[in-house]
């Protein structure tokens, strides 16, 4: 008999076509005031140079995760290039992206954030959805932004009465051409990717940080570029360190192969975040000492599931008692590679800082059933 499979696939997330038509109908004007999105806060003005740089990357980030903007847009903005008025450029910018966005948010002076909702999300039952984020950052902050929500906690470990409503996956993307950081120019956007267990339309709330490193309240304890060396990583075991294309380049030398850097915060619960790419399907480790203990040891210990050939941040979540003075990176375990571009360590959601929220609506499509029979040429059974 021949084997029948059955497996759910996502729909495309959206046409570019019809995206296309939306922006031309947007730029002469015949849009109806009930079919556009919420209107977002505005800037008007900024250096028309570093706005088209970061945009031109926002576009090139687009490409790569599957979003691509449509033709026309492309075009317009492609033409702005010549334009003298920067005020002109800045309100064309945030008239042509600001239909994507899902949210902004606006850093005031004080370092205080303000989020509105932008438009609605539609997208598949476990597909993913990149759609953008536009930054007012009035305060010239350079730090990551980092987004969270209520419905995309982790289910393990978590209550057992709150598992239903952990229905959505959430992703910031920091990875190449993007910066880690925020630019600090008064107007950016940035990229969120979005996924959705659960049909049907209901509510989420997402949230905001922006901390500076060091400052009162901040989320962020310390966050490590590697634009020109290794900023404070060192003492490496089985393991050979190279900084190229503003990352650490990591191979294993030995078995034991780890790296770490000194760190002073009081205690509390923490996230180590990382962005990178790695040829290992192993399991990674990391270690933290403190003041009053100050050697790593297996009871301050987290593992982290590596994923080989992917870029993706890594998220390990870990509880300090007493005063951080230290943290250590057990990136493979055994022979192997591992490009790193940025590591951060901030707190926990709820420990430290200021978070700002908004409500927004996910429209969840189900995916579409699909049945087929794998048969060999002659029309008899095979594997499949």
């Amino acid at each position: 008999m021949n084997h029948v499979i059955h497996f759910r696939s996502s729909r495309p997330q959206h046409s570019s076509f019809c995206v296309g038509i939306l922006i031309l109908l947007m730029l002469f004007g015949r849009v109806c005031p009930a079919a556009e999105p919420a209107t977002l806060p505005q800037v008007e003005r900024v250096d028309v140079q570093p706005l088209l740089l970061l945009t031109q990357r926002v576009l090139e980030a687009l490409d790569t995760n599957g979003a691509p903007l449509s033709k026309e847009t492309k075009e317009a903005l492609s033409l702005l290039k010549d334009e003298p008025d920067d005020a002109r450029v800045t309100e064309t910018v945030q008239r042509l992206l600001d239909p994507l966005c899902i949210a902004s948010l606006e850093i005031a002076p004080d370092g205080t954030i303000e989020a509105v909702a932008g438009r609605e999300v539609e997208v598949e039952e476990n597909g993913w959805r990149t759609l953008l984020v536009k930054v007012l950052n009035r305060a010239g902050v350079q730090s990551r932004l980092r987004v969270d929500s209520p419905q995309a906690r982790p289910i393990p470990h978590g209550p057992l009465e709150d598992v239903p409503n952990r229905w959505l996956s959430l992703n910031a993307f920091d990875g190449r051409p993007l910066d880690a950081t925020l630019s600090g120019l008064e107007l950016e956007y940035r990229l969120v990717q979005i996924s959705s267990t659960r049909t049907g339309e209901r509510p989420a709330r997402l949230e905001f940080n922006a901390g500076v490193a060091g400052a009162k309240n901040s989320q962020t304890i310390q966050q490590w570029k590697f634009d020109q060396d290794a900023d404070g990583w060192g003492q490496l075991n089985d393991l050979k360190l190279e900084v190229r294309d503003k990352a650490l380049h990591l191979t294993a030398t030995g078995n034991d192969p780890y790296f770490s850097a000194p760190v002073e915060a009081r205690g509390g619960k923490m996230v180590l975040r990382f962005w990178g790419q790695t040829d290992s399907s192993d399991i990674g480790q990391m270690f933290w000492w403190t003041e009053q203990l100050p050697q790593p040891d297996g009871q301050r210990q987290m593992n982290f599931q590596l994923n080989a050939g992917r870029d993706q941040e890594y998220a390990i979540e870990f509880p300090v008692e007493g005063d951080l003075r230290g943290v250590r990176l057990d990136p493979l375990q055994g022979q192997g590679n591992f490009r790193i571009e940025w590591i951060s360590l901030e707190y926990a959601a709820g420990e430290n800082g200021t978070w700002s929220g908004t409500e927004i609506t996910v429209r969840t499509l189900p995916s579409t059933p699909v049945t087929f029979q794998v048969a060999d040429a002659d029309g008899s059974p095979c594997m499949g």
